[in-house]
């Protein structure tokens, strides 16, 4: 995929799919690499299918972003016939690799039928792609933390904030924001002990602050 092929993403756009041929090898992958956060292989439940995306995962991890995890990779079972035994084939191939499986996609009309009119599988009704909701949730769920940073609970937000001093924190990056290594304090000057207040009847001292006798 050249970059002078790649269009420029209009404005209030966070997120991009970029939906590649199979078979890509070499430079051409290293380059998609440096511009995703994630990675998504489908794998056919065949053996050739396999055999070919074991040579493209293994090409993969050596470029330094997925093999660091900074691009994270997980494979996906595609049309999968419900009847058989596939979905466990390929998560027992997957992990044997040591490649993270997300989940399984079944072989059924509704995508065609969807794109013969110019929508998604999601366009359609829950009675009629239901199942396939259902399945593509789980696929969101693996990519949420890559696409959307957690939003705390209210509980969360309640709690005292406990300050932790680290040689690197490493922070999460995500494909709407590119957050610099946060470094910590420098060793020679510590920081002075923090005063927690515990909420509202709370009196216990957790572990971790309580001195050795």
């Amino acid at each position: 995929m050249e970059q002078s092929n790649v269009l420029r993403v209009p404005a209030g756009i966070s997120h991009v799919v970029l939906d590649t041929p199979g078979g890509m090898r070499g430079l051409e992958l290293a380059r998609t690499v440096m511009l995703a956060d994630a990675v998504l292989m489908p794998v056919c439940d065949s053996v050739f299918d396999r055999q070919s995306a074991a040579a493209c995962h293994a090409e993969l991890m050596t470029l330094p972003r997925i093999a660091s995890g900074r691009c994270r990779l997980g494979a996906i079972g595609m049309r999968l016939d419900g009847r058989s035994n596939g979905a466990a084939t390929q998560r027992a191939w997957a992990e044997n690799l040591g490649m993270e499986y997300i989940g399984s996609l079944r072989d059924t009309r509704n995508y065609v039928r969807s794109s013969e009119r110019g929508m998604t599988v999601f366009d359609l009704s829950t009675k009629l792609a239901g199942t396939d909701h259902a399945q593509w949730q789980t696929i969101l769920d693996w990519l949420r933390p890559t696409l959307w940073p957690p939003v705390p609970t209210v509980e969360e937000k309640s709690r005292p904030i406990v300050k932790r001093t680290t040689p690197q924190s490493t922070l999460l990056r995500t494909a709407s924001t590119r957050t610099p290594v946060e470094k910590s304090a420098s060793a020679a000057a510590p920081a002075a002990p923090e005063t927690l207040t515990p909420p509202a009847g709370e009196h216990a001292v957790p572990s971790f602050l309580r001195k050795n006798p």
